[in-house]
């Protein structure tokens, strides 16, 4: 295996061929079962929602800290944009669930009257690019957390575990950049439909 392979800001590897599911998915059936709890949850938002469990698609998507860190490895790498995403649909947008943490990225989803948007996760009132949403919810108190946002810290975890269940059993999967794509497509068990960018040029 290439020495690529290594864990970096998307997961592990730089492209789909220095990945061995294989391996990932004995670690996975191992280590990261999820629970009932989860699975209920992951009911219950179907239900809220009221979108079809068996023909869905998904779009998990965010910015904030990452537009900066996908810079660390390739300074010229340039974070994608939503459009991007959005164009992998083919302007088909019924069947579309969004998830986000970005209040700049919910705005423009907003403005798409058929994609089913989420709110089962808090926005990130950070909105310069330089805090992600795991470093400022990190950083408050249990109280503060639920005086603001009526969460709890297991509750926002359970949340974020929901999502990803719902994200790895879509039909279609979107996703941004990052380790939350990645563990969607570990608990997918394969990349199949599945579009997961690395750059705006790259994507695996």
């Amino acid at each position: 295996p290439s020495h690529d392979t290594g864990i970096n800001l998307w997961g592990i590897g730089h492209n789909k061929n220095q990945i061995n599911l294989e391996l990932i998915n004995l670690v996975f059936d191992t280590f990261f079962n999820l629970t009932d709890t989860v699975k209920s949850n992951s009911l219950r938002i179907v239900d809220k929602y009221k979108f079809n469990k068996e023909s869905f698609n998904f779009l998990l998507w965010r910015k904030t800290d990452k537009i900066h860190e996908i810079t660390w490895f390739d300074k010229d790498a340039k974070y994608p944009e939503l459009s991007d995403a959005l164009n992998l649909f083919k302007n088909d947008f019924k069947n579309v669930v969004a998830q986000t943490d970005d209040i700049c990225i919910k705005s423009e989803l907003s403005r798409i009257s058929d994609i089913t948007i989420l709110n089962e996760l808090p926005l990130c009132p950070d909105t310069s690019g330089q805090n992600g949403v795991h470093t400022y919810f990190n950083n408050l108190t249990p109280e503060q957390l639920k005086n603001e946002y009526n969460q709890t810290h297991e509750e926002q975890v359970l949340n974020l575990l929901s999502i990803l269940h719902l994200a790895s059993i879509s039909k279609v999967l979107v996703g941004y950049p990052g380790n939350m794509t990645f563990t969607a497509c570990c608990l997918r068990k394969n990349f199949d439909n599945v579009y997961f960018f690395k750059d705006s040029k790259n994507f695996f």
